[in-house]
């Protein structure tokens, strides 16, 4: 049975909770930080989808020192915040809606996604293209050819431009035609309920599995596609509906079943299904924590989260321009070149490029992210005055 959505609820507590988001958004994109970060520096190879396979287990007896550090080393999976982001997303996209269901219009809802998202992504975008153009090799024409592919969001459903210009980016196609196909979940959700929407979007995940496994061999333009993240975003919404009516999805899993999953899908990393099921398995994991995290009776944050709140509100402009500049700031400011000889030499440095890129994309939050959502808001007063 599907949950219905219970309109005397509308005023449920989110207000009071909704700089626990900016929390989440915070350890998120210090998850991915963290990921880049760890390639960057650590120089360590390999990843494990990369790694060879013995039927279904990796191939442990050429498993290098270095390749069992990557195993199990938590950096490593902090490319899973790019999934809390998307599962943060559908919540709050659908939590936006269904608090303002009866003033909701397809025209306000693009007007302030793309005052939110695109401005500040225009900058990076021609930073990137014009001012700090990375040695790639490519000619002109190719890099004008990537540079209309981002322009429109495109880019991810071409394997030569997926990763070009920068390699962040490519969620943020992603997120966009997220926001295309959300009319489609409406209607499903209309029809069938929220439950059923979820249900629906896991089919279409697993049958993009298995034709990834049959056919595709990791091609990246499937491998993270709509059709393979479009349930996660779908999870998100699906928490934000029954955290309205106060019915969390997971009351029933604690600690304990947590602590199972957790030791599941350690021994997910082991097999070659970890290509395949990382992102939904990680997504399910943070879905449940989330909705811990929101359920928790505090009122008033720790030091930790007084950290990551503020690292939380620059999130979007420090995944937008953290991971060219990390190497690039990482060599101006090296120790006096201890790094390559200590690593606590390494872990202080970056400690200081982090704070360089946090302040450069809490600038970049107060004076282009503010000021576009600013100028969305009133260009669509004057609109409607008109």
């Amino acid at each position: 049975m599907s949950i219905l959505f219970n309109p005397e609820k509308l005023i449920v507590n989110l207000t009071t909770k909704i700089e626990k988001f900016d929390v989440l958004r915070g350890f998120s994109i210090l998850l991915v930080f963290s990921y880049h970060s760890f390639l960057s520096f650590g120089s360590l190879g390999k990843l494990p989808n990369q790694f060879s396979y013995k039927g279904y287990l990796i191939d442990f007896s050429i498993l290098t020192l270095k390749g069992w550090f990557m195993l199990f080393s938590p950096l490593f999976y902090g490319s899973g915040g790019v999934q809390l982001f998307l599962l943060i997303s559908g919540f709050l996209i659908h939590h936006s809606y269904l608090i303002n269901e009866k003033n909701f219009t397809w025209k306000g809802f693009f007007n302030r996604r793309f005052w939110r998202i695109y401005p500040p992504y225009l900058l990076a975008l021609c930073f990137f293209t014009f001012c700090f153009v990375q040695n790639t090799g490519n000619s002109t024409t190719n890099h004008i050819a990537y540079f209309l592919t981002h322009l429109t969001f495109t880019y991810n459903l071409i394997e030569s431009h997926f990763y070009q210009i920068n390699s962040s980016f490519w969620s943020l196609a992603l997120e966009c035609q997220l926001y295309l196909v959300y009319p489609l979940i409406l209607m499903v959700r209309k029809k069938k309920g929220m439950e059923f929407t979820f249900w629906l979007t896991l089919f279409v995940y697993i049958v993009s599995v298995i034709i990834e496994i049959l056919y595709l061999n990791h091609q990246i333009t499937w491998t993270l596609s709509l059709g393979k993240s479009w349930v996660i975003w779908v999870l998100g919404a699906f928490l934000a509906e029954n955290h309205l009516n106060n019915t969390p999805v997971f009351n029933k899993i604690g600690w304990g079943w947590l602590s199972l999953l957790g030791l599941l899908f350690l021994l997910l990393l082991w097999s070659s299904f970890y290509q395949y099921f990382f992102h939904f398995a990680f997504a399910v994991l943070g879905a449940i924590l989330l909705e811990k995290y929101l359920y928790a009776p505090r009122n008033n944050f720790n030091i930790l989260e007084k950290i990551l709140a503020p690292i939380g509100l620059c999130s979007y402009s420090m995944y937008l321009f953290h991971q060219p500049l990390l190497d690039f700031f990482y060599k101006m400011i090296s120790f006096l070149g201890l790094s390559n000889r200590y690593g606590i030499f390494a872990v202080l440095d970056l400690i200081i490029v982090f704070c360089i890129i946090f302040c450069l994309s809490y600038t970049l939050y107060l004076f282009v992210e503010l000021p576009s959502i600013e100028l969305g808001k009133r260009l669509k007063k004057t609109d409607t005055k008109n």
